[in-house]
């Protein structure tokens, strides 16, 4: 089933007060429910995959909120200023602006360390029936230690540079001491929702093995639970971490999310 869509630009205000823009994707007819979607690591809501996906769950039926974190697309914010808790911070900011448009997140989708984020978030957001986490870390540590193997300045000195994408971005200690501070397996531990992972062997840039860990741990500490929240690994064969090189890649990844958020939200 595919809708016709529209698309529409929004602004809300994020952590410090910061206006965020964002992206609402949906469909001219009968929604599902919302969808909220959280970007990977310097990238944004314009990000191609992430608005292939978008605009595909769109036209199944779903409202898709993307947006920018603080510091990055067309948001407010010094970047070098933010950390893994400010996007936590903006992430909760966005489910509210979806709330007071009478569609709290059904859904959380995150991409690499926007995966992380809605990890983290799930509990604290009653709306959401699932999480999506595709390429996601198991952790934020690895992240600070490689921006500091990039450019040692950052630890040495307080601040450096480090280049992503082909464009250079400002990294400050103090964002690499808030990502080596955060114990994510906590929240993996403690998660409620249901959870899908969608990940590549051939991730070079997040490795498969952190797709294993997410299952271990979310299955490990919800064993004993007779109502522990299914938890589903899903692999990309020859995938890239951006979803750039296999178009139809990301039309199986739109066909997965689908069928999957349907059963959650019971879509007749």
């Amino acid at each position: 089933m595919n809708f016709p869509i529209q698309s529409r630009r929004v602004e809300f205000s994020g952590s410090e007060g910061r206006r965020l823009a964002g992206i609402i994707d949906q469909p001219k007819e009968k929604e599902w429910g919302s969808v909220l979607m959280a970007h990977c690591f310097t990238c944004s809501k314009d990000l191609k995959a992430g608005v292939r996906i978008a605009r595909g769950l769109a036209a199944h039926g779903w409202k898709v909120l993307r947006f920018d974190f603080a510091g990055l697309g067309n948001s407010e914010g010094d970047f070098s200023a933010t950390s893994f808790r400010t996007n936590q911070a903006d992430l909760l900011a966005a489910a509210s602006y979806l709330e007071s448009e009478s569609s709290a997140p059904a859904i959380l989708f995150g991409h690499s360390f926007g995966g992380a984020c809605c990890m983290s978030m799930a509990n604290s957001l009653v709306s959401v029936k699932g999480v999506v986490a595709l390429a996601a870390p198991s952790d934020t540590k690895h992240l600070a230690d490689l921006l500091a193997k990039t450019d040692p300045k950052i630890d040495r000195e307080g601040s450096g540079s480090v280049m992503i994408g082909g464009r250079n971005f400002e990294i400050s200690r103090q964002m690499l001491d808030d990502f080596r501070s955060y114990d994510l397996s906590i929240d993996l531990s403690r998660l409620s929702k249901p959870l899908m992972i969608l990940h590549s062997p051939s991730d070079t840039t997040v490795g498969y093995h952190h797709a294993m860990r997410i299952f271990s741990l979310v299955q490990q500490a919800n064993s004993e639970c007779p109502q522990r929240p299914e938890v589903s690994l899903v692999t990309l064969p020859q995938t890239d971490h951006l979803l750039v090189n296999e178009p139809e890649d990301l039309v199986l990844v739109v066909g997965f999310v689908n069928t999957w958020a349907k059963r959650l939200v019971a879509v007749p």
